[in-house]
């Protein structure tokens, strides 16, 4: 949360959407909201029905994955840092 607001406040941002798996986190949402509030910010964050993450849907994918012995080298890994449209 504090990282969110100096991030708003260097970059001229008035307005934080909070969403994803991690937005059904109710300790989150408060906080976000309590300095949302304090800070003058506005503050978005759906209702926690639709705050689901996609665990369930990559779980499915892999079992098709699995299922037709399409299996990964244990020495695959994530790249977080990508930027989009580069190679």
């Amino acid at each position: 949360v504090k990282r969110t607001v100096e991030v708003c406040r260097r970059e001229d941002v008035n307005t934080v959407l909070l969403s994803g798996g991690v937005a059904c986190n109710g300790r989150l949402r408060d906080e976000f909201k309590a300095v949302a509030r304090n800070k003058g910010l506005k503050f978005y964050v759906p209702s926690p029905q639709y705050t689901t993450d996609n665990a369930a849907m990559i779980a499915a994918a892999a079992f098709l994955h699995l299922e037709r012995n399409e299996i990964a080298e244990l020495t695959i890994n994530a790249h977080a840092n990508l930027k989009w449209g580069h190679s």
